[in-house]
């Protein structure tokens, strides 16, 4: 079949009811179709303004920018805290410029397919994504100014039927862009290195945010675009939108360091704590790190479960004293349900316990049971795949130990690679 589901693509040879299914659009007409249906604009093959009937080329496709109208820049003679958030703001001038019917820009069905193998790729992603959690970030703050380190995915999916940031050299040139954000009431920070490097690859990919080592718990928003040096002009472009997020709506919640609590995930908000945290679907499974299976690291991995989750936790005790942790005392909030609180809690030994000590400045290891925590997510979990995504929120006696997004669905247990 022409349009596969699994894959989310439309190949040649394409047919009407095909675009219908892809789309979720039922209008029959082709120019009405392609006007009404919810087509994506990060795909590379969808209908472009090209004045010609035939079946067009990947230079005519790109000859036109893809489809895509790209914003007008905010201007300055400098960098400042307003030309980020307005430029932010403007998130939604990137747009899809669909053709019109006519001569001059007419509608060609054709344009959903290349090949047998390549086509219109419903799932495609923005060329320039940022790794927000949903409900924000959490970081926990210590004793002296640490990083927080916003991560985005630059160019994310296949490259044959995804559009990336390449793309746009010849109305766009990111070798010349760097990202930049604005957190409110602590600064500006932008990346190290421009988004793509002289020779076009993706280059600069973080931004570190300072945050300052002031006590008590407090949240900040924050703004993200890119911006270059064009003369004695600076230009800020809006990043796109993404999955559950815009970047002038950013939140950061900053909290005091859960070491110093009796029993913190050592690291703030950074791959040293993604890496102390694991995830399983058995007690006796295979455990992978959030930091290669969530949204806030390289999500390579989507854990499968029957409905069931096993953490396992790396906790560092700072406080002055010996401490003690209990099962009673960690909680989880997946996806919005409410906390819940620990099936059963095991030592490192894996054998259960209710409760386990840990010396000052010492380590302990646990592993957490969720005993049926996927399966309260419904028919949302049931049609679950691997780049299904859910959003986490531990906690530790009500402070906030860890968020990520998870990339999880339903199946038998174990992993699979995304």
């Amino acid at each position: 079949m022409p349009y596969n589901n699994n894959e989310r693509m439309i190949v040649a040879p394409v047919s009407i009811r095909d675009v219908q299914i892809a789309t979720g659009c039922g209008d029959n007409d082709l120019g009405t179709l392609i006007t009404n249906a919810n087509i994506n604009m990060w795909a590379r093959f969808k209908p472009v303004r090209y004045p010609s009937v035939g079946l067009i080329t990947d230079a005519q496709r790109a000859s036109v920018n893809h489809g895509i109208s790209i914003p007008t820049p905010e201007t300055g003679a400098s960098v400042t805290s307003q030309k980020v958030i307005d430029a932010a703001a403007n998130y939604g001038d990137w747009a899809y410029l669909k053709p019109t019917g006519g001569a001059s820009q007419p509608f060609r069905l054709a344009d959903f397919a290349n090949t047998i193998s390549q086509g219109y790729y419903h799932a495609a992603q923005p060329p320039i994504q940022l790794n927000y959690p949903r409900g924000g970030w959490t970081f926990i703050k210590g004793g002296t100014s640490k990083a927080l380190v916003m991560s985005f995915d630059l160019d994310p999916s296949d490259s044959a039927v995804n559009l990336q940031s390449y793309d746009f050299m010849g109305s766009l040139d990111l070798r010349q862009y760097k990202l930049i954000t604005y957190v409110d009431g602590i600064g500006l920070f932008e990346a190290d290195d421009f988004i793509l490097d002289s020779e076009g690859e993706v280059s600069g990919s973080t931004i570190a945010v300072m945050i300052p080592s002031t006590t008590g718990s407090y949240s900040r928003e924050a703004y993200v675009c890119m911006y270059r040096t064009n003369g004695n002009t600076k230009e800020f472009l809006p990043i796109m939108a993404g999955d559950g997020y815009t970047p002038d709506n950013l939140t950061i919640y900053i909290k005091d360091d859960a070491e110093a609590s009796g029993g913190g995930i050592p690291g703030a908000d950074t791959q040293e704590m993604f890496n102390n945290v694991e995830f399983s679907s058995k007690l006796n499974g295979t455990y992978r790190t959030a930091w290669v299976s969530t949204d806030n690291g390289t999500a390579e991995w989507c854990l499968v479960s029957q409905g069931s989750l096993y953490v396992k936790m790396t906790l560092k005790n700072t406080s002055g004293s010996t401490s003690t942790v209990q099962r009673a005392h960690f909680q989880l909030d997946l996806n919005g349900q409410g906390l819940v609180s620990a099936t059963t809690m095991y030592n490192s030994s894996k054998s259960a316990v209710t409760s386990v000590q840990i010396a000052n400045n010492g380590t302990a290891t646990i592993y957490l049971f969720f005993d049926a925590i996927f399966s309260g997510l419904g028919s949302d979990w049931s049609t679950s795949n691997k780049n299904s995504s859910w959003s986490m929120d531990f906690v530790r006696n009500s402070a906030t130990l860890f968020g990520g997004d998870i990339y999880a669905m339903s199946g038998t247990n174990g992993w699979v690679a995304r």
